[in-house]
């Protein structure tokens, strides 16, 4: 499938089927078709097309035999506790990251189209991937959106920066944006917007290095050998992957940052050593507090066998509450 023929057809077929197969396998265990609805939140006429459409393609017979990418999508989201998953039969490597944004995107647009929930805020992370994905949102004009950063202004100010990638959005749907308040209360990260997109970074990984090591109090004049060394130590103590530019292990845990031998923590500057900076993004805790919320979206874009343990471990720890991703990493999951 090239990247071209991946569109909103993809997306809403793919939904459209994913509801077969979840009406088959309730149906499957005895369940009635009012019961099905009520569970699903599915009308009963729909109900009804959807049995039908299983029986008509043999996903029904003695067996319910779903596609296999519907059939782990569900086992994932049941798994993890997840909002949705979603996982494409897409096997070509190199496009794997461009189609997945791009079905990101759709995803998006669907859901403000359809109106299905009041999303008015839309934060937005760092990275290739996210990139991908706002470069594949529409021109549509949505003037009421507001599109908000994730981390602030850093000295090493890139064009995957989260801080720079808003500003794609908002100048193609014409509407606001919000660059992220190093000052502001907890509480109010907590509720920071409507829905996350996030893309993972993986450990070892030097184009995400500089940014890291800035953000987590190394000092700004930090030579680039140096930064080397210090993600060789994150992956020699057990950090797999690093989410808004806060590394976890392999357990889904927020890294511990002792062994560097710094007195602060991880969110929380020196008031004795000014060299060190402030962190200056949305917490993950605060990102994970928001996947737990019934009303809100947190969701990972991400897809690769270089990017399995990385996703696994971010699933572990209830970062996200929506998966966008490949076939074979949804089976390595």
């Amino acid at each position: 499938m090239s990247i071209d023929k991946v569109g909103k057809t993809t997306l809403k077929e793919y939904e459209r089927l994913q509801g077969v197969v979840e009406c088959a396998i309730l149906y499957k265990e005895g369940k009635t078709n009012k019961e099905i609805g009520e569970k699903l939140k599915m009308g009963a006429p729909t109900v009804t097309r959807n049995l039908q459409r299983a029986l008509d393609e043999g996903i029904i017979k003695i067996e319910i035999h779903p596609p296999d990418a519907i059939e782990v999508a569900i086992e994932i989201r049941e798994k993890y506790n997840l909002k949705e998953v979603y996982v494409y039969p897409i096997g070509i490597a190199d496009e794997v990251r461009n189609m997945l944004a791009r079905l990101a995107a759709y995803y998006l647009e669907d859901l403000l189209d359809e109106k299905k929930e009041n999303i008015k805020r839309i934060g937005i992370g760092p990275g290739r991937t996210t990139l991908g994905f706002v470069m594949a949102l529409s021109d549509k004009k949505r003037p009421d959106m507001e599109v908000l950063s994730t981390s602030s202004a850093t000295h090493f100010e890139t064009y995957k920066a989260s801080n720079i990638l808003i500003g794609i959005p908002a100048w193609k749907w014409e509407c606001e944006l919000s660059r992220y308040d190093t000052d502001m209360p907890l509480r109010q990260q907590e509720d920071y917007a409507d829905i996350l997109f996030f893309g993972i970074g993986k450990i070892p990984d030097m184009e995400g290095v500089a940014a890291l090591a800035l953000l987590s109090g190394s000092r700004p004049k930090i030579k680039e050998k140096t930064l080397a060394v210090e993600m060789n130590k994150l992956s020699a103590a057990d950090a797999v992957s690093f989410i808004n530019y806060q590394p976890i292990d392999s357990k889904g845990k927020l890294f511990d940052w002792s062994y560097r031998g710094y007195k602060d923590t991880f969110y929380e500057k020196s008031s004795n050593d000014k060299s060190i900076l402030k962190p200056s993004f949305l917490r993950l805790d605060m990102i994970r507090r928001m996947a737990r919320k019934p009303d809100k979206r947190v969701v990972c874009i991400a897809g690769g066998e270089d990017r399995l343990d990385a996703i696994k471990a971010s699933l572990l720890g209830g970062y996200f509450n929506v998966l966008i991703t490949d076939l074979e990493t949804a089976k390595g999951i």
